[in-house]
């Protein structure tokens, strides 16, 4: 099975996901979600460990090198922290909603 979000995942990762799909009867959507979580977490990782360069854009990160031993030495203070930055972003980009929402509630001409 091939994931529209899958092609710059480690193969380990591909594996899992098709485990996923076909074991645990997961639908192509949620395995596209469960991919680009991954994707993201795996990135937060490797600039959190210095892997790489801090300037390299976020999305640029290359992930496929990633294998079982690396995976092997994520801890829970990595998850952790990943959730904590996440719950952030979420929230800023929720605030952001929000504010474009009361503009344009605030800025509608009524004729």
């Amino acid at each position: 099975m091939k994931y529209s979000t899958a092609d710059d995942l480690p193969i380990i990762l591909k594996e899992f996901l098709n485990h996923i799909y076909v074991v645990k009867n997961k639908s192509s959507l949620t395995i596209d979600e469960y991919a680009l979580d991954l994707k993201m977490f795996l990135r937060f990782l490797k600039r959190q460990k210095a892997l790489v360069p801090s300037s390299e854009e976020f999305d640029k990160i290359d992930i496929t090198d990633v294998d079982i031993d690396f995976l092997r030495n994520v801890t829970l203070m990595d998850a952790y922290a990943f959730f904590i930055i996440f719950a952030k972003m979420s929230a800023i980009m929720i605030r952001r909603q929000e504010h474009v929402k009361l503009l344009q509630s605030e800025c509608s001409i009524n004729i």
